[in-house]
């Protein structure tokens, strides 16, 4: 049978904004927080702190279950080298093989819709802000602020404040910022010890 293309909604109840979905290592997707009240007209549903997991197999979504330790909202979110899922609001969360864990909370205040949370190729997680970036190391569930930017990284688009671009590189990162204009910085980090 030749493949189709199409969409078909599977039923997870908040398909608007603060939603972070990650790829669990056994195929399944990790989708917690959501919102509509940024997609539907006259949606009203305040951000919230909750996980289920879709299950392609079966086309079903897990029981929802709160997330320990972030707050109310989620902004942002990456699977891990080993698996594992790291997401952070106003603290830290894991998700694992035995659910979720509370972790260690990142150094930096995070704005909504504004963070990115990158895997880099040493194992660890790069947290990128418009205010600056920090380190996330899984081994010892600990973070290590980074030196202060190259260039300043400023929302000059006028709308909502839009996410810092991060590509993994070997040794670090690229970051790009507000796309490729007479307005946008770009700078290379570098990963120490990696």
């Amino acid at each position: 049978m030749p493949p189709s293309l199409g969409y078909g909604y599977p039923g997870y109840g908040y398909a608007g904004g603060w939603m972070q979905a990650s790829l669990l290592p056994d195929g399944r997707v990790l989708v917690a927080g959501g919102s509509d009240s940024l997609n539907v007209p006259g949606g009203s549903t305040p951000p919230n702190a909750s996980s289920t997991v879709y299950d392609p197999a079966s086309n079903s979504w897990s029981p929802r279950e709160p997330v320990p330790g972030v707050g109310e909202f989620l902004g942002a979110g990456t699977t891990l080298a080993d698996g594992r899922v790291l997401v952070l609001g106003n603290g830290a969360a894991i998700y694992g093989p035995s659910g979720w864990t509370p972790a260690a909370p990142p150094p930096l205040a995070l704005v909504l819709e504004g963070p990115a949370l990158t895997p880099l190729p040493s194992g660890r997680a790069l947290l990128t802000e418009r205010s600056g970036s920090a380190l996330y190391d899984p081994a010892g569930d600990s973070w290590m602020r980074s030196p202060a930017y190259f260039f300043p990284h400023a929302d000059v688009s006028g709308f909502f404040p839009n996410p810092l671009q991060v590509a993994p590189l070997p040794g670090g990162a690229l970051i790009a910022d507000q796309g490729l204009n007479r307005f946008s910085s770009s700078e290379r980090f570098f990963e120490s010890g990696s």
